[in-house]
């Protein structure tokens, strides 16, 4: 309706003014309507909405070719798609990036002549020697063919002058060209700089499980990452050092895992963009699943220290109290309660969420400091009483401690008012208060 009613304002008595607001407005310009037409494969209207964009002077005129290629591709009119397209080569078009090269290959494979390719690419090349996007592109070809000699010098030229979204993909393609070359320093740091571009975890998974397939490249790379870590004086950037802690985590190599992530906390961090917040939050989790996977071990004194330095680091300032409680939980496991008390408190006076009150009382309880922790978990019962799930941890609690003293009745009954949940505590403290050989004893007595 609105694009028959832009075709014809009069019929539709579409004013001038009205006229004018859709066309300047994306959402409605001819332009958009001709992709919305394409995806929906109404090929005809897309055609004539793409015209009509060159012909309003929307966007770049010169474009109309490439789209105008797009629609004979989706009717498999191959040889019409070429002659389009190579109107907007002719006029040494880049707007549309990577895209227009890799319509290329879809046409070419179309006509049964991908082996074209690389020599059409060649001749567009010289005949656009500026344009970024076709060097990345020709040089990813490259390296696919295994003509490294030619793609690494067409790289680092293409990035000198690239756009940030032809950086992205010339780290990328640089990155396999090093994991095919087997050169763990410049593999890592052409990983570092493609996953900073925009935080791409789905990709750096991609070229992280390619590396994890070679033995000894994964292995020099780990080792070229912890050489860096110890010498570099701060100079890695913040996604370099995320990307080798990933490696070593994937790996479910601890040791060097703790190292690295020890490392990229200790980075200059930002939270200006989304991409910078994306790496924070694989940081925090990659923290806390390391940290968990360490105290399962039972190696506290490692997860104590990676959790104090995430604790500590501003960036993750908004997680504080969430590393705090499990740091207290490393010192508690490890014998430290002096430590634990002390971590619990200074996560209490960030945050008064119940748990950490909560936990403070288990502490104590976990030290077999009985008389210490059942007025500590009365009293949370009494302050939050509308938070069930902490008021059935208590209860929890305080049955396994009347039991522990002998008195199986009053545990019995303190039980029982925990019962409606108890499944729920047994889960949750996989997570946040492992379930002990004393836990388990206790149970079972009172079960009997």
């Amino acid at each position: 309706m609105v694009f028959a009613a832009l075709k014809d304002p009069r019929g539709y008595q579409l004013d001038d003014r009205s006229r004018r607001a859709l066309l300047a407005n994306p959402v409605t310009s001819f332009e958009r309507m001709g992709e919305v037409f394409l995806a929906a494969k109404r090929n005809r209207l897309a055609v004539e909405a793409f015209r009509a964009a060159a012909k309003q002077g929307q966007g770049n005129p010169a474009t109309l070719g490439f789209n105008i290629a797009r629609v004979h591709v989706e009717t498999g009119k191959f040889q019409e798609a070429l002659s389009e397209l190579q109107i907007y080569f002719d006029k040494k078009q880049a707007s549309k990036g990577r895209a227009a090269y890799q319509l290329l290959a879809r046409i070419l494979k179309g006509l049964k002549k991908s082996g074209e390719l690389v020599g059409q690419l060649e001749k567009l090349a010289a005949h656009d020697p500026e344009n970024s996007s076709l060097k990345i592109f020709l040089a990813d070809q490259y390296v696919a063919a295994g003509k490294f000699e030619k793609a690494r010098p067409l790289f680092e030229k293409a990035l000198a002058k690239a756009s940030p979204a032809d950086r992205e993909a010339g780290h990328w393609g640089l990155s396999v060209l090093h994991r095919r070359g087997g050169r763990p320093r410049e593999l890592l740091e052409s990983l570092g700089s493609a996953f900073d571009a925009r935080g791409d975890i789905k990709r750096l998974d991609t070229e992280l499980k390619a590396v994890a397939g070679e033995k000894e490249l994964r292995k020099k790379l780990l080792a070229e990452a912890a050489k860096q870590a110890a010498d570099d004086q701060g100079q890695a950037p913040f996604a370099r050092r995320l990307v080798a802690a990933r490696l070593a985590i994937q790996l479910k190599q601890n040791d060097p895992a703790v190292t690295l992530l020890g490392w990229a906390l200790a980075a200059d961090k930002t939270t200006r963009e989304v991409k910078d917040r994306v790496m924070l939050d694989q940081l925090r989790r990659h923290v806390e699943d390391l940290a968990r996977v360490l105290m399962v071990a039972e190696k506290y004194l490692p997860a104590a220290g990676l959790l104090r330095a995430a604790s500590d680091d501003r960036a993750l300032g908004v997680f504080k109290p969430q590393f705090l409680f499990q740091l207290s939980q490393a010192y508690a496991f490890g014998d430290k309660t002096k430590q634990a008390l002390a971590v619990i408190g200074e996560a209490r006076r960030t945050s008064n969420h119940p748990l950490l009150h909560y936990q403070e009382a288990w502490i104590y309880y976990h030290a077999q400091q009985w008389d210490k922790a059942v007025p500590l978990f009365e009293r949370v019962i009494k302050q939050f009483p509308d938070d069930k799930s902490v008021v059935r941890r208590c209860q929890f609690s305080l049955s396994n401690i009347y039991v522990q003293q002998g008195d199986v009745r009053k545990g019995r009954w303190s039980l029982r008012r925990s019962l409606p949940r108890i499944r729920t505590i047994r889960r949750s403290t996989m997570t946040w208060d492992t379930f002990t050989p004393t836990k388990a004893r206790s149970w079972n007595r009172l079960r009997g």
